[in-house]
């Protein structure tokens, strides 16, 4: 039985519309796209590289630059307050929200936001956060 040239099983298949329409959008962008680039087919790639253009492709680069506010935290705010909240996670408006061991903790912070917010801000590569959030949370949380 014949084979047609559509039966080989070694010709890459043919990109569907939704591919190729992508892929123009990352290069317009002046991106690589990840699928569709003959130059790249069948060749293995290092995982960073395919989560920089993933994560820059969906915008979500800078939110997770920005997310390290969260393991900044303590060292941005000190031992003291390191002790009595946890920094939890980064909005998508920016915000960090910290849980606080006590209502008295939550308003002092209250108070303390713009200066820490300044600091945390100073940390030099991480997209600005927006605000902070300050959370009362279970006392069984702390460390």
């Amino acid at each position: 039985m014949a084979r047609d040239a559509d039966d080989d099983p070694l010709r890459p298949p043919e990109p569907r519309p939704r591919d190729v329409q992508a892929d123009a959008e990352a290069r317009a962008r002046g991106l690589r796209p990840l699928r569709g680039d003959a130059s790249r087919r069948g060749r293995p790639q290092p995982l960073g590289r395919v989560l920089d253009e993933v994560l820059s492709r969906s915008g979500l680069g800078a939110r997770v630059v920005q997310s390290q506010a969260v393991a900044d935290w303590a060292s941005v705010v000190g031992p003291g307050i390191a002790r009595v909240s946890e920094a939890l996670w980064v909005t998508g408006e920016g915000v960090l929200v910290v849980r606080v061991a006590t209502a008295a903790w939550r308003a002092e912070l209250s108070l303390l936001g713009p200066e820490l917010l300044g600091r945390l801000n100073a940390v030099p590569g991480r997209a600005p956060l927006t605000g902070l959030r300050f959370v009362h949370g279970a006392a069984g949380a702390w460390r």
